[in-house]
């Protein structure tokens, strides 16, 4: 059975798919309206009001290759594009570079992968695109994944 997925590029040399089933909508803002939260981890950038309601804010790419991402800034990101993840309760924006589409994979063209929060890997055209596990990252966000680990000095 083919599953369709939402592609995105994150910038670095990275593209992700998301399984569409796991998606709401692509929003487009400034970071300089995000609201941060002192304490949290690195990878939530804070929170954005969106009609009404606030929504946490994720560096997908610090998530996915803390080594490699490249830092936001805060002030020349006018046109942040955004795509909101959503679990069983809850649902979470995550930065994207650029949007690239639906994309559709059988379950056989999608290679495992034992890497934190990707299900797999699977290949259009020649480019390797990884698959995102969104319950993982929902899992993470819930079991302690929002609070940042104190230094010992910090105590």
């Amino acid at each position: 059975m083919v599953e369709d997925y939402f592609w995105i590029d994150l910038g670095l040399a990275l593209t992700v798919a998301i399984p569409l089933t796991k998606t709401r909508e692509v929003l487009s803002f400034p970071l300089s309206s995000l609201c941060l939260i002192p304490g949290v981890r690195p990878e939530l950038l804070g929170v954005s009001n969106q009609r009404g309601n606030l929504l946490w804010v994720m560096d997908l790419p610090r998530l996915l290759s803390p080594a490699t991402a490249k830092p936001l800034n805060y002030r020349t990101l006018n046109n942040t594009k955004a795509v909101v993840l959503v679990g069983e309760s809850a649902q979470v924006a995550a930065i994207a570079e650029g949007l690239k589409g639906i994309v559709s994979f059988e379950p056989g063209e999608i290679k495992p992968l034992r890497e934190p929060f990707l299900l797999g890997e699977g290949n259009k055209d020649g480019e390797t695109i990884l698959i995102l596990d969104v319950d993982q990252i929902f899992a993470w966000l819930q079991g302690g994944g929002f609070i940042k680990p104190l230094h010992p000095l910090e105590r």
